[in-house]
């Protein structure tokens, strides 16, 4: 009777972890690097409504890519929603410079702060969970024309995943 008791604490215990894991947006290692980027460029208070027209909500995007079996990643906080792939540039090997454009797997939150997914070629499947991002990006962080529009100047933060590590880099 007690090895049954153990049995089914230890099923109950594997499931529920199981399922924590099944609700996580992305890996524990990835949110970190996405964290620590959120605090070194935060979104400031900004006014939203400017000669009385809205302009968009800045959002943090990640863009995924590949290269040599090494997964690139970039990170970088934007104005508005922005579809041309940033590690194009990485992958280029000569001074032209072509971007294409891809469109969000979709977007989730953290610490209040909009953080949209770029991943056409699914790169990121043992990094996020899609079945939780929401699909539809809002109109809030999407850029119109006519729409006026803040500049905002960061950095792009970019790593390697690499046999299930990140490596952090300048340029490939």
């Amino acid at each position: 009777m007690e090895r049954i008791i153990v049995l089914l604490l230890i099923v109950s215990v594997l499931f529920y972890s199981c399922q924590i894991e099944r609700n996580r947006p992305l890996n524990d290692a990835l949110k970190e690097k996405i964290v620590r980027y959120i605090k070194v460029n935060p979104i400031k208070d900004i006014n939203r409504k400017v000669y009385n027209k809205e302009i968009p909500y800045p959002s943090y995007h990640i863009y995924f890519d590949t290269i040599k079996n090494d997964t690139l990643i970039a990170i970088k906080l934007l104005p508005h929603l922005s579809s041309f792939n940033l590690l194009q540039s990485l992958k280029s090997n000569d001074s032209v410079q072509v971007f294409e454009e891809i469109k969000p797997l979709g977007y989730f939150f953290i610490d209040n702060s909009p953080v949209v997914i770029f991943d056409p070629n699914n790169y990121s499947e043992k990094l996020i969970n899609r079945k939780n991002l929401k699909r539809i990006i809002p109109d809030s962080l999407q850029f119109e024309i006519g729409k006026i529009n803040y500049h905002i100047k960061n950095y792009t933060k970019y790593y390697k995943f690499s046999k299930g590590k990140f490596i952090e880099i300048d340029d490939y």
